[in-house]
């Protein structure tokens, strides 16, 4: 599940920052506007990512579009590349465009993508990483280490008889 950020925007303090918003590398995010003004026809929420010397607009700008819900609130869906890397005191700006096709800024807030220690990944971490070996001073071989969790969560240590050398 995607992380959900709650976001408000107040049309007529437009000099007041919007909240900060912290989010993983790599992972997806649900945006809910809130206070979008009635006569906004479209919303979206523009990311500065962090720079990385590589591309042509340096800092880049990824856009996710809002659809306006039942009570009034605009949804945007934050796929994992518009946080493709780590990033302190980026900024982000919801902008729409009114009924008279006049664009609108509606403020910018605070953007600060972190590292994610699963790499964007919601695959579970082993508990012990694949491929680990100890090694027997005595004999200067190493066994693989294992550990299992049953469904209780008792963890249950396993050192390979035969070792290798490496």
């Amino acid at each position: 599940m995607a992380t959900e950020i709650h976001i408000h925007v107040d049309a007529g303090r437009l000099n007041f920052p919007l909240r900060t918003v912290w989010q993983g590398v790599l992972s997806s995010a649900i945006c809910i506007v809130h206070g979008v003004p009635d006569d906004i026809e479209s919303l979206g929420i523009v990311f500065c990512v962090a720079p990385t010397g590589t591309t042509p607009h340096d800092p880049p700008t990824y856009r996710a579009d809002a659809t306006k819900q039942a009570d009034g609130t605009w949804r945007a869906y934050c796929s994992p590349f518009v946080f493709p890397v780590v990033g302190l005191a980026l900024q982000y700006s919801p902008v729409g465009m009114d009924s008279q096709e006049n664009p609108r800024w509606l403020g910018t807030g605070q953007l600060n993508v972190v590292d994610c220690p699963a790499a964007g990944s919601s695959a579970a971490p082993a508990v012990v990483p694949r491929d680990t070996y100890i090694r027997n001073p005595a004999t200067g071989l190493y066994h693989l280490l294992t550990a299992t969790v049953d469904e209780d969560g008792n963890l249950t240590m396993d050192l390979s008889d035969e070792g290798v050398e490496r």
